[in-house]
């Protein structure tokens, strides 16, 4: 690419060097913008789709092809070492959802099954807890349908409750 102009406000890139259609702009606040020259955060990748999936896509490349240590991930955290959440991706789960604790949550299997609260969901749906597996559907103005492998007094048993709000 070549640089095609520094300004107060930052500088930006376009690879055949003319003016028209900025690829790749950095402001002088720090934010970048790949597709925009006016990125409204600190990362802003604009693009589209109708033109192809690429168009307007992030992609995040492990080059390790060792099997079960490809790990691609985007981390959310609070200064440099204090995760807050992680979504992670590899080879073994599909893809991951950890909290602070680093502690999976939830897991999208490669074959389309939900765990929460397992790494490994057996259904469609897996929830699982040590102290109440409970399924809650609610509508906003009326019913709430819970079910449950526990009583929330420490025995078990199916539970299974209907109330109106």
């Amino acid at each position: 690419p070549t640089i095609v102009g520094v300004t107060g406000s930052g500088f930006y890139f376009h690879p055949d060097g003319s003016t028209s259609g900025v690829t790749l702009r950095i402001l002088a606040d720090g934010k970048v913008g790949i597709g925009t020259a006016t990125p409204g955060a600190k990362f802003v990748v604009a693009g589209n789709s109708d033109a192809g999936d690429s168009d307007a896509r992030i992609d995040i490349i492990d080059n390790d092809s060792t099997v079960g240590s490809k790990i691609p991930a985007i981390s959310f955290r609070a200064g440099l070492s204090t995760q807050i959440y992680q979504i992670r991706a590899n080879d073994s789960f599909g893809l991951t959802f950890r909290n602070s604790s680093d502690v999976t949550k939830v897991v999208f299997d490669d074959d389309g099954k939900v765990g929460i609260g397992t790494t490994a969901p057996a259904t469609n749906l897996h929830i699982e807890d040590p102290t109440l597996a409970e399924l809650r559907m609610h509508h906003t103005g009326g019913q709430t349908l819970t079910l449950s492998t526990n009583d929330g007094n420490g025995f078990g048993g199916m539970n299974a409750s209907l109330t109106e709000s």
